[in-house]
């Protein structure tokens, strides 16, 4: 036997998650079977209180401005040759609180922050694309503005301006533009090792910019005092363990990135420098 066409639809409908303030509202549904091809078209999936309604699709988002305009709800699609058992799934659009997919994630059993939180609005243009020769991998971009990022052992949340997660050929990088934390404003960039890094167990590269830095050594600064452990406890948050078997040193050895880090100016308690550059 053999499934030559197939169709089906819905009106779409509503999902109450356990803890999400309002139901997570799914648009109407539409997809089928055509010579081979399984396709589910843009489904639109919203947080917010309206019922959902079409939202435009930017195919190469550019510009912040674009996606801002966008309805919030995020359009889900679906695409496999099962000839080439190649295909994708696309999930494009913008959601205003980031922090309730996190929720609903951890809710339907996938967690996917481990440490760490972020509230506020991102927009995505992701693609999970399946085939051979290669597998699965992620391609595309996440962009937050105006969202905060919390990490446990810091009492100071980050604010994201403007910073966009890159996936490229399933290799991360992280482009900032604008972000607010320890009493500076960042900029620069985070990316995978270069070959030749990568080769010596290196797996980060950064080039980090900050206009003023500064260090408080008498219990007043970012890190809540620096108490002993602190660097323990935010490693193995980061990491996604609860209770580290190890010591902080061999959590700080574990983070193999090799970079830059510019300040236009450093205080260090009274000691004040200017264009500051550490590798």
């Amino acid at each position: 036997l053999s499934l030559d066409a197939a169709a089906f639809s819905s009106r779409g409908g509503t999902v109450a998650i356990p803890g999400v303030r309002t139901p997570v509202r799914v648009g109407p549904v539409r997809g089928g079977l055509e010579k081979h091809d399984f396709v589910l078209e843009p489904v639109t999936i919203s947080f917010a209180g309206a019922a959902p309604r079409e939202i435009p699709v930017a195919r190469k988002p550019s510009l912040p401005a674009k996606q801002k305009a966008m309805a919030p709800g995020l359009a889900v699609s679906l695409k496999h040759d099962f000839d080439s058992h190649a295909g994708a799934v696309s999930v494009e659009g913008r959601v205003a609180q980031v922090e309730e997919v996190l929720h609903a994630a951890a809710t339907l059993g996938r967690q996917l922050n481990f440490g760490w939180e972020v509230t506020g609005e991102a927009s995505s243009d992701l693609q999970w694309k399946w085939g051979k020769p290669f597998g699965p991998v992620w391609g595309g971009s996440i962009d937050f503005s105006g969202a905060k990022l919390q990490v446990a052992g810091l009492n100071q949340a980050l604010a994201l301006e403007d910073v966009r997660l890159v996936w490229n050929a399933g290799k991360e990088s992280v482009q900032i533009a604008k972000a607010e934390g320890f009493g500076a404003e960042w900029s620069g960039q985070i990316v995978h090792a270069d070959p030749l890094d990568a080769q010596q167990g290196i797996q980060w590269n950064f080039d980090l910019h900050a206009d003023r830095n500064s260090i408080g050594c008498r219990g007043t600064g970012p890190l809540g005092g620096a108490r002993p452990g602190w660097v323990q406890r935010l490693l193995a948050s980061l990491l996604g363990t609860a209770q580290p078997s190890v010591s902080a040193s061999e959590l700080l050895r574990r983070v193999n990135a090799r970079g830059v880090l510019r300040a236009d100016e450093f205080d260090l308690e009274k000691l004040k420098f200017k264009q500051v550059r550490a590798e």
